[in-house]
């Protein structure tokens, strides 16, 4: 609870400073782990992000429930120094006992976990007159698949990124990527090689994996307001476990972001999963939100479809949430801090496609919530 309440303090605390315009006004902002201020001396920032209500669940074969919740608690920083060095962290909460977990520590006690904690060079420079932007990082580094999605997302109330959520990409890994940007964002290229064994796990054999992301990113204007329109295409091959089990992913998603709606889409092929060769998915999914009464009313919705195919038998998973929000008297405009209500439903199914012994015929649950968003951006700029 120690993160909870220092980020609930943050958030409070930042709102005494004056209110930042950041790129969400008329486009995506930039990602909470990228230093955002290009200032020739040093430059800090800090971020804080808590999602907490309480949901009501309902699924087969067990008792309905409601329960106080904390989704999400997290603190980050980054750091730049010279016009060319960049660090940056980021703390979340966690369970300290997972789903197949025997015990934890303390009973189930919220423990701190770092997401990503990196440091790199970022210099940018004139190649044959076109601005090109480079970076080279080192350590526990971001997914740049979900890095470059998202600041297309206005929220992550109804969960992280798709791809992440069904564990087919992990939010960060041990290792190195590099990037290229030319044309401010026309053209980025994104090549990492990481463990491959995700933020969680020490690495379990000799092999590495290798990725590559193409994305491309416009602005063009609509209804007097900048519209940015992003697209990108991963490739991925590397192995994972003990016993070097080979898995393959590849990716194809869009996002737009305007100030009166923002959209992801994904769609995932991944070939092994879990350690498991004989396990072939394909994931489709998409998320978008919309401002009806500016400052006051909207509405998010997502949905899902996850093939999963071991040999026999061949299972299908279907999940929908959807929610009415309202930034709380908020500007609307994408400054922070930002205090943003919600309250919606979410449900997921899966039906095997084959009806086998010891395996339900469907899995259902509904989930009824109303939470609480809290985010805060505070920087310190020195010459």
């Amino acid at each position: 609870m120690m993160i909870a309440g220092l980020a609930l303090w943050l958030c409070s605390a930042a709102g005494a400073a004056p209110p930042r315009e950041p790129a969400a006004a008329t486009g995506p902002a930039a990602p909470a782990h990228t230093p955002a201020n290009a200032h020739p001396g040093q430059a800090a920032t800090l971020t804080a992000d808590v999602l907490a209500g309480a949901a009501a669940r309902f699924s087969e074969g067990a008792e309905p429930g409601v329960a106080f919740v904390l989704e999400r608690a997290e603190l980050g920083g980054s750091f730049r120094a010279l016009p060319w060095f960049e660090a940056a962290l980021r703390l979340e909460a966690i369970r300290s006992a997972g789903a197949q977990s025997a015990f934890g520590i303390d009973g189930n006690s919220l423990l701190p976990r770092f997401t990503y904690a990196w440091g790199g060079l970022a210099p940018s420079f004139s190649l044959f007159g076109v601005p090109v932007t480079s970076t080279l990082r080192a350590g526990l580094v971001p997914e740049p698949w979900s890095e470059r999605l998202e600041p297309f997302l206005s929220t992550r109330a109804l969960g992280p990124q798709s791809a992440e959520e069904a564990a087919l990409l992990d939010a960060s890994d041990l290792g190195a990527n590099a990037g290229l940007t030319l044309l401010d964002g026309l053209i980025a290229v994104d090549l990492s090689v990481r463990n491959g064994e995700g933020k969680h796990e020490i690495e379990l054999n000799l092999d590495k994996d290798v990725a590559a992301v193409l994305s491309s990113t416009a602005a063009v204007s609509l209804m007097d307001e900048q519209l940015m329109v992003t697209t990108q295409v991963m490739a991925r091959h590397g192995t994972r476990g003990v016993t070097s089990a080979p898995e393959e992913r590849a990716a194809l998603g869009a996002g737009v972001a305007h100030p009166g709606f923002h959209a992801v889409g994904e769609i995932v092929w991944a070939r092994g999963d879990e350690g498991d060769v004989d396990r072939d998915r394909v994931l489709v999914a998409a998320v978008g939100d919309v401002t009806f009464l500016a400052r006051w009313l909207g509405a998010v919705a997502r949905g899902s479809l996850d093939l999963t195919e071991v040999k026999l038998p061949q299972t299908t998973s279907y999940g929908a949430s959807i929610a009415l929000f309202s930034d709380l008297g908020h500007d609307g405009k994408g400054t922070l801090p930002r205090m943003r209500a919600l309250g919606g439903v979410a449900g997921t199914w899966a039906e095997p496609h084959a009806a086998l012994a010891g395996i339900p015929a469907a899995n259902t649950e509904l989930r009824v919530f109303l939470l609480l968003e809290a985010t805060a951006r505070a920087e310190a700029l020195a010459p």
